[in-house]
C-alpha cells in the first residue's frame, strides 16, 4: 500500500488537514469521522487503483455502522468498497439502506 495523505471534508468544518485524525485519536467512537474516512479511502482507492485502501475503507465503514447503523455515508462507503473488492452482490443491501436513510444521497 502506498503512503498518501488525503484531505477531505463533508458536513463538518475542519480547521486543519489533521483534524479528522485528531478527532479519531480523541474520540475513536466518532461515527461521522469514521464514515468520512471510509469515503475518502474509497475515493483514494479508485484514484490510484490500490484496492488495499478499499479494504481499509470497508473496515472504517463497518466500525462507523456499528456505532450508527443508519449513517448513509458509511452505508454508501461500505457498498462501494464491496464493489471495488469484487463483491457486488453483497453491496446492494447497503446501497439500498443508504438511499432509504437519505434519499438525496446521490452516491448510493
Amino acid at each position: 500500500m502506498k503512503k498518501c495523505t488525503i484531505y477531505y471534508t463533508r458536513s463538518i468544518s475542519l480547521n486543519s488537514p489533521s483534524y479528522g485524525s485528531t478527532i479519531l485519536r480523541e474520540q475513536p467512537e466518532n461515527a461521522q469521522v469514521l464514515s468520512l474516512k471510509a469515503y475518502a479511502l474509497n475515493k483514494l482507492a479508485n484514484l490510484i487503483k490500490d484496492w488495499e485502501y478499499s479494504r481499509s475503507a470497508l473496515a472504517a465503514a463497518e466500525k462507523a455502522l456499528e456505532l450508527s447503523p443508519l449513517n448513509d455515508i458509511a452505508l454508501t462507503s461500505k457498498g462501494w468498497a464491496l464493489i471495488d473488492l469484487g463483491r457486488p452482490s453483497e453491496s446492494i443491501p447497503y446501497l439500498i439502506r443508504a438511499t432509504t436513510a437519505n434519499p438525496r444521497n446521490k452516491y448510493a
